[in-house]
């Protein structure tokens, strides 16, 4: 485990070959020469051919829920599971009473609980890349199951230190959906920050990849391909990024480095950063902040100012190329959701929004702007590839606020055609409870 200390690719014979070379290049073009542009994942159990694979869905290998031994992991048991063409939204709903998984087919407009657990939190769920499978943190636990429900299983449980439970946190489960990077309270308590941990699907193994250190606090933001893992800086009490994105390499067993590789500098109260799926470009966002220090649940959000700048450059640094630039709007959050497009938010004034506060899309050349929706907008947490936009890229979804900082706040689930429109209301809360968009499927 390293410790980061914070600075800052004959005529016969001759009519056989081209006849050979000619078959061979038809078969290449039929079989699918060109290589995909959009990120893809096989899933674990999933092999290649020549011929197009057809997924059949398989029953669940019995599964264990119970934690593992102390510091240990368990291998994920997996099956295939035949997607459909209905595209369906995985959301979290959360209550005091339960927390519950649930999907909403978009074209039915039924929906269907995958998993509910009383009396407990599912955070940090997010989709695997074939959309067949969910990874969750519950309480102590990172857990597994299939998007029908079946095959629930715990991977692994945070032990207790001193008799204080060190909860997970910080959740990113890899393209390839073989790891996922997690983040501990360190062992040795505070001032000491996280510890961040790999978990490894496919064998079942789980180890320290790197320490805060003293007085600070790492924050996963997202896998590049899946060697490496983006991530930020907090420096307690402070709830925002310090500064900077830093490159950390997965596994490490055989590196030795004392520091966090910079894909970028930046310095600043509010920003925002996103990878596009192909991993080649870094999107960053920034507006002016003044920072809300008030801790606590009734504590309003940092009121966000403008001027608002989004930026692309190479994923490991670069010249910026300017997106979009405003002097009177502030920017949010950002997500891409193509090689080329983003999804962006403005949000003026949270508890009072304006006519241009809400959802936006932009291509990268700076055209294409569309106003999705209004209100106050929130991107979900986690962003891989379908986080935000359906599989067969024609629909978006998000969460509205409304009422922040009152007692009667409450959050919409809601989904829209990424060329704009009305969006479509499919799940609501009650004041105080909560809803989490996780990622698109298809059933």
């Amino acid at each position: 485990m390293q410790t980061l200390h914070i600075t800052a690719r004959k005529p016969l014979a001759r009519l056989l070959f081209v006849s050979v070379s000619l078959l061979l290049t038809l078969l290449f073009t039929a079989c699918g020469g060109q290589v995909p542009t959009n990120q893809a994942a096989a899933h674990i159990n999933t092999t290649q051919s020549n011929t197009a694979v057809v997924i059949q869905t398989q029953p669940m290998p019995a599964t264990q829920t119970s934690c593992p031994a102390a510091g240990q992991a368990r291998p994920a048991v997996t099956a295939p599971l035949a997607l459909g063409k209905d595209q369906n939204i995985v959301y979290v709903d959360q209550s005091a009473a339960q927390s519950s998984l649930l999907r909403y087919d978009v074209v039915t407009a039924q929906k269907t609980t995958i998993l509910s657990i009383a009396k407990g939190a599912i955070t940090n769920a997010q989709l695997s890349t074939d959309g067949q499978f969910i990874l969750f943190l519950s309480g102590l636990k990172i857990q597994m199951i299939r998007l029908d429900g079946l095959g629930l299983q715990t991977l692994y449980c945070s032990a207790q230190s001193n008799g204080i439970p060190t909860t997970p946190s910080n959740l990113f489960w890899s393209p390839n959906q073989q790891l996922a990077a997690f983040e501990e309270p360190s062992p040795y308590g505070g001032p000491s920050g996280p510890v961040v941990r790999l978990l490894d699907l496919q064998h079942g193994t789980v180890q320290s990849e790197l320490d805060s250190g003293m007085h600070s606090s790492i924050q996963l933001t997202a896998w590049h391909g899946n060697t490496q893992v983006y991530y930020t800086i907090l420096t307690p009490p402070m709830t925002l990024p310090l500064n900077n994105v830093y490159v950390l390499s997965v596994p490490t067993a055989s590196e030795q480095r004392t520091n966090g590789t910079v894909a970028a500098s930046i310095s600043g109260f509010h920003w925002d950063m996103s990878l596009t799926p192909d991993s080649n470009t870094l999107v960053l966002a920034q507006s002016g902040d003044f920072p809300n220090y008030n801790q606590g649940a009734s504590a309003l959000p940092d009121q966000l100012l403008p001027p608002s700048l989004i930026t692309t450059q190479d994923a490991h640094g670069g010249t910026l190329h300017v997106v979009y630039a405003s002097h009177v709007h502030a920017v949010s959050s950002v997500e891409a959701i193509g090689n080329n497009t983003l999804l962006f938010t403005i949000a003026d004034v949270p508890y009072a929004p304006g006519p241009a506060d809400g959802l936006w899309k932009i291509q990268f050349d700076g055209t294409g702007l569309i106003h999705l929706a209004q209100g106050y907008v929130t991107l979900p947490q986690s962003s891989t590839a379908w986080t935000s936009v359906s599989r067969d890229n024609a629909l978006y979804a998000a969460t509205q606020t409304t009422g922040v900082g009152t007692a009667s706040t409450t959050i919409q689930a809601f989904y829209g055609s990424l060329n704009g429109g009305t969006p479509k209301q499919f799940a609501t809360t009650a004041a105080g409870e909560t809803l989490t968009i996780v990622g698109w499927s298809a059933l």
